[in-house]
């Protein structure tokens, strides 16, 4: 006995053209509800790496100054969009879609800059600086007492 072979109805092959629309449309309709979040955590996680990146170079400079038993310093330029670690060191840029604000520091350097001091006691020149772009922000805190560095998302 040879297997029968399987009949093909022309009437039932592939996809019609509503299908086809309907399914166009549930791709179009979730690319306009996807799109703008994607673009949204794109942006924070530029200023979320932004913002840790200082905070790991504030915390850096605190533990210097405790091991060496020495002053240390970060250097902030708002207007510029950088820091820096030590006064003859290059500055570190941020993302030109990130801008930077800075509240409670002295800005006794020069330009506008802002400097943050660590004590080889621990303690700091408190303050807060905020990373900020179109869609997200953080905040980096410096405490005065302790000079410990927290980072929290804002947006």
């Amino acid at each position: 006995m040879m297997p029968q072979a399987r009949r093909h109805d022309e009437a039932n092959a592939g996809f019609t053209v509503l299908e086809l629309l309907v399914l166009l449309a549930v791709l179009a309709a979730s690319t306009v509800i996807v799109g703008p979040r994607a673009l949204a955590t794109r942006d924070a996680i530029r200023v979320d790496a932004a913002a840790h990146a200082l905070a790991a170079l504030l915390v850096k400079a605190r533990a210097d100054s405790i091991s060496h038993s020495v002053p240390s310093e970060v250097v902030l330029d708002p207007r510029l969009g950088g820091y820096m670690a030590r006064q003859h060191t290059a500055m570190r840029r941020l993302d030109k879609t990130i801008a930077m604000r800075t509240s409670g520091f002295a800005s006794d350097a020069p330009g506008g800059r802002v400097r943050v001091r660590f004590k080889p006691d621990g303690t700091a020149t408190g303050g807060t600086i905020v990373l900020r772009n179109a869609r997200s922000a953080a905040s980096i805190a410096v405490d005065w007492l302790t000079g410990a560095v927290r980072v929290k998302r804002l947006g």
